[in-house]
């Protein structure tokens, strides 16, 4: 079981991430219902106005290990969910999504940062995430976040790549790029469009 991680945001307020849990399903449904439109389509790339039965068993029940997920609570109201999921033994996909009313404020990063430490411990050594070009808040989070992130563009869709095992100082209240983040437009030596299948 994963234990609570108190943190303070960029306005001061004060944000608890824990594990998400089963008796979670509720609250992240009316966290779900709560996200405008277009936040939905940034993270599903899709329409995806509600989440089903079978969506909420899947997002709750986790085994905190291959598949590991974070909710962040203020006030006792899911404002943010981070995860991961395991592709091989060294590389998980990262995912997050944070309510609009407090996006800018660094839920994201927190989310980010504490997954990112979560998958150390468990001896991943890679995160990769696949993020709509058109999702700036999701990129800057990821060149911002002190890891040395590679990204490929291809179709409208930006896939970046970070080992885990570099970290840059930085909190909620600040945040700076990484000297190695490449923030490329396509792959790093080749052109945009050639991203190689993983």
């Amino acid at each position: 079981m994963l234990a609570p991680f108190a943190a303070t945001l960029k306005d001061g307020q004060s944000v608890m991430l824990r594990g998400i849990a089963p008796d979670d399903a509720e609250s992240l449904r009316l966290f779900h219902e709560g996200l405008s439109e277009r936040t939905v389509y940034l993270r599903f790339f899709a329409p995806h106005p509600h989440l089903s039965e079978s969506d909420l068993e899947y997002f709750t029940h986790v085994d905190q290990r291959s598949r590991v997920a974070l909710v962040a609570v203020v006030d006792d109201v899911i404002v943010g969910v981070g995860r991961y999921d395991l592709i091989d033994e060294h590389t998980a996909e990262v995912a997050f999504v944070v309510t609009d009313a407090m996006q800018g404020k660094g839920v994201a990063g927190l989310l980010l940062s504490r997954l990112a430490r979560i998958a150390r411990d468990h001896g991943v050594g890679e995160f990769t995430a696949e993020v709509l070009a058109t999702n700036t808040g999701m990129i800057e989070t990821f060149r911002h976040s002190g890891f040395a992130v590679a990204e490929c563009r291809e179709d409208g869709v930006l896939t970046v790549t970070f080992p885990l095992e570099v970290e840059a100082a930085a909190t909620a209240t600040e945040r700076a790029p990484h000297p190695d983040a490449a923030p490329a437009p396509g792959c790093p030596g080749g052109p945009e469009g050639s991203c190689p299948p993983r």
